[in-house]
Order: C-alpha cells, then structure tokens, then sequence
C-alpha cells in the first residue's frame, strides 16, 4: 500500500500553487508560517548540515510545498539540495515518515532511490546532477503536516535528518 501512495511526477514541480516551507540557509529547517520554529544542525566547516554516519549525504536548502497536478488531485512534494563525498546516493534509500492529514498518524517507508534522468518515471524517490525530490499523493492544501525523511546512501550511511512541518490555510 505504502508505494501505491507515494510516486514521483517525471517533471520537477513547476509554479508554486499551493502552500508550502521556504527553502532554508545551511543548518536549519524554517516553516513557512510566520513563527521561528528551526531544527537546529550541526553544519560541516563548508557550511553544508553534518550527516549522521561521517560518509553520508548532507541535505540543504530543503523546501516542501503542495500542489495541485491536473490528474493526480493534490500533491506533497519535498526537495533539496544533496552534497555526497561519495557519490552513492543513487542504489540508496529514502526513509520517510509523514504524518498528519489523510496520513493520520503516520505514513512511514523506505523507497528506493533512483536516478532521475534515466527512470524519472519508475522512481520513488529521485536524484539528478546533485539534487533530490520525492512526491506524495492524497495531500489537501488546507491540512498541517510533520514530515520526517533521511537520505541513506548505497553503502548504508546515512544522512542528516530533516523535519519540516507545513500548516495548511
């Protein structure tokens, strides 16, 4: 049940017509609410988020947001910028809880990441020329979620976490 929820658009988000979390500086995740609510990182002397395991990815400039895509109904999607010294991201994993909305308590899994230029339209969680994204159907523009999600590389390192949450209109 879990991958018949979430799936990938073969095109990245275009115009913005929902709602959605800013894309953030190096070490914080920041909602888009009006109200000062980071997670504070630990950030690398280049200014990139510490990963949990010393060789995993680093993940910056997250932004989250909601749209609607003709045909599929309302869509969470999340992105992001991805540093990996050891260029494996692609044959690793994405862990992703979301809760909140239609998910309830909670929508928890592990996708497979993909590389995006060569099976966009296969792909869970896709990865391109150092940027990440990952979509989820079934959200409404108008509920609050909590989102969770790592990145774990091909060699089981794993990055930094990011929580972001969204609060609907």
């Amino acid at each position: 049940m879990l991958s018949s929820v979430l799936w990938v658009l073969a095109c990245l988000p275009g115009e913005d017509v929902g709602w959605g979390s800013g894309g953030n500086e190096a070490g914080e995740v920041t909602e888009d609410i009006g109200e000062d609510t980071a997670v504070e990182q630990q950030d690398t002397d280049d200014g990139w988020p510490d990963p949990v395991d010393a060789n995993g990815p680093s993940l910056m400039n997250e932004e989250c947001f909601v749209e609607e895509y003709p045909g599929y109904g309302w869509v969470l999607t999340c992105q992001g910028d991805v540093k990996d010294s050891q260029d494996d991201v692609v044959g690793g994993n994405l862990k992703l809880n979301v809760s909140g909305g239609a998910y309830g308590d909670g929508y928890s899994g592990q996708f497979g990441i993909l590389d995006a230029d060569s099976s966009a339209d296969a792909c869970e969680a896709c990865f391109s020329d150092d940027f990440f994204y990952f979509s989820v159907q079934d959200a409404d523009d108008d509920e609050t979620f909590e989102i969770w999600f790592q990145l774990v590389d091909k060699q089981g390192n794993r990055g930094n976490e990011v929580e972001v949450t969204l609060v609907g209109q």
